[in-house]
């Protein structure tokens, strides 16, 4: 099982979460700091059960608020097309964690 946890809680730059992305995911040098560069480099490349757990997205969406509604985008897609599971954890002082279907559902503290 592939588990991967994604804080988004010190990203302040577009360039600085691409260079994140590229480092938990371990993209290939080649990758081109842009979602859709994401998506190619993740998408079919897990052939068991993967996770990606979200955190502090708030933070992330307050300072690349486009960028985030497009990455949740790509992972929306993950999720439909390749079954990865995208846990979106909201860090209040009570541990939330919710279920919704599709990125049009409200975002915070939910689960893919």
């Amino acid at each position: 099982m592939n588990y991967f946890v994604l804080d988004f809680a010190e990203i302040k730059s577009l360039l600085g979460l691409h260079e994140y992305l590229k480092e938990i995911f371990s993209l290939p040098d080649y990758y081109g700091n842009n979602m859709d560069a994401l998506w190619d480099c993740l998408s079919c490349c897990y052939d068991e059960s993967t996770t990606i757990e979200l955190r502090n997205l708030d933070v992330l969406r307050k300072r690349l608020e486009q960028t985030t509604q497009i990455m949740l985008g790509v992972f929306q897609d993950l999720h439909d097309e390749d079954g990865v599971v995208i846990r979106i954890i909201e860090e209040d002082t009570v541990h939330v964690e919710k279920r919704f279907d599709s990125i049009n559902d409200d975002l915070s503290g939910n689960m893919i």
